[in-house]
């Protein structure tokens, strides 16, 4: 077992409970282009988008209706506990999700925003606020009210989305490379979060736990 110790810049960490509508502008309205690649709720899984299609303005499904733009974060609001919502950061203006995810227009970091919504205790607050049984939805109004913890620097919450887009393309080389399991956790007050991927290949040959807080620390074993 190695211990390697990082000691990045930030050092002490400010947070308080804000609002999703603080974070971000929800659902915000933009004119179609009269043909464009459509992203339905089969589109996403995970945080990857497998398949669009392209559809003329005139015939397109009338769920259609959410224009994205760079830097958009989309969360699928129908079966939230699947978590595939999206980073959107193609270039261009020519893609348009479905109404069955809302539309996030991120104040703070993009990559930051996205490893929240994507954590399980998030998750669980979006279920408590869903209604449907086989079908748990949550609107985006309610979505928009949902508090949760960040710093009060924005460049804090730059560096700690850096920190896991790094993760996660670390996460994508190790899962080309047949390697198993990586965690990433971070402190918030009074509270663990703890964000993971769990590669399915011989889950016990390696096990890496970040986390962040007065430091970074990395432990492989």
């Amino acid at each position: 077992m190695s211990d390697t110790y990082f000691e990045p810049e930030f050092q002490e960490f400010s947070w308080e409970q804000r609002k999703l509508r603080e974070l971000a502008l929800f659902n915000p309205k933009d004119e179609l282009p009269q043909t464009f690649e459509y992203v339905d709720l089969e589109s996403v899984v995970g945080t990857e988008m497998l398949s669009h299609r392209t559809e003329a303005k005139s015939s397109a499904p009338s769920r259609a209706q959410r224009l994205a733009h760079t830097g958009d974060l989309f969360y699928q609001t129908v079966r939230p506990y699947q978590k595939n919502n999206y980073l959107f950061e193609k270039p261009g203006n020519n893609y348009v999700f479905s109404t069955g995810y809302a539309q996030m227009r991120p104040y703070i970091d993009g990559y930051f925003l996205l490893s929240l919504v994507q954590s399980d205790r998030f998750v669980k607050v979006v279920l408590d606020n869903c209604t449907g049984t086989s079908y748990p939805a949550i609107n985006a109004n309610d979505l928009a009210e949902i508090e949760v913890a960040a710093p009060l620097d924005e460049n804090e919450a730059q560096k700690i989305g850096t920190i896991f887009r790094n993760i996660d393309n670390l996460i994508t080389l190790h899962q080309r490379k047949s390697q198993p399991v990586v965690y990433a956790c971070f402190i918030i007050p009074n509270e663990l979060t703890r964000i993971s991927c769990d590669l399915p290949h011989n889950p016990s040959r390696h096990h890496c736990i970040f986390r962040l807080y007065a430091g970074l620390y990395y432990n492989e074993q």
